[in-house]
This record gives C-alpha cells, sequence and structure tokens, in this order.
C-alpha cells in the first residue's frame, strides 16, 4: 500500500520480491497476501476506530523521528506523478498541469 499498490491486485505477486522483503525486514517470509491486506484495509482501516489508530500510529512515528532528528517541526512534501489513464477507473482525475486524465498515487517525502 505504501508503494501505490492501493488496489491489492499486485500483492500475492509483490509478497514474493525478494527487494520488498529484505525493505520489510521479511527475509525468509513472505510479506502480507492479497487477502489479508483486503481485510486490513476493510475491516480494520475502514472504520472511524481503525482510523484514529491509524492516526495515533503516525503521530507517534512521527514525534519519534522529530526526537531524533532534533527537529522542532516536520514538513511533508506531497506529489503525484503523471500516469496517464483511459476510462473510469479509481484514483483517476483531471490533471490540468498535464491537460489529461491521470491516476494520482501520492508521494511523501519528509525534510
Amino acid at each position: 500500500m505504501a508503494a501505490g499498490y492501493e488496489d491489492c491486485n499486485d500483492a500475492n505477486h509483490l509478497r514474493i520480491d525478494p527487494a520488498l522483503r529484505l525493505a520489510l525486514g521479511k527475509n525468509d517470509e513472505y510479506a502480507a497476501s492479497q487477502s489479508m491486506l483486503s481485510r486490513l484495509e476493510n475491516e480494520i482501516l475502514g472504520n472511524t476506530k481503525g482510523s484514529v489508530a491509524l492516526d495515533e500510529t503516525l503521530q507517534r512515528s512521527i514525534d519519534a523521528l522529530l526526537r531524533k532528528e532534533a527537529k522542532g517541526r516536520l514538513i511533508i512534501d506531497l506529489d503525484s506523478t503523471e500516469d496517464p489513464a483511459h476510462g473510469r477507473q479509481e484514483g483517476v482525475s483531471y490533471n490540468g498541469h498535464f491537460e489529461k486524465n491521470c491516476y494520482h498515487p501520492l508521494f511523501c517525502v519528509y525534510l
């Protein structure tokens, strides 16, 4: 999900990807399956309690990062890429800069 695969349709293939497993610290284990990610989205993050828990977890991570970096504030730069789309897929909207319909996964960088 963090890599922009929001529909989970590539999860079963990505769960065995060596680079992704290394990044997740999984080593010899597989990452989450499509069905597990769908349950996470629908049963846990798909309600108010889950959204609040996610927000609190992100806040704790941000607080720890600010302490580690000895910074008083966190600047987050959000952007999307030009990914031309055709039809009415989820996440597609008109981009005036590129003058076409584009899929807009968001990327985040902290400064």
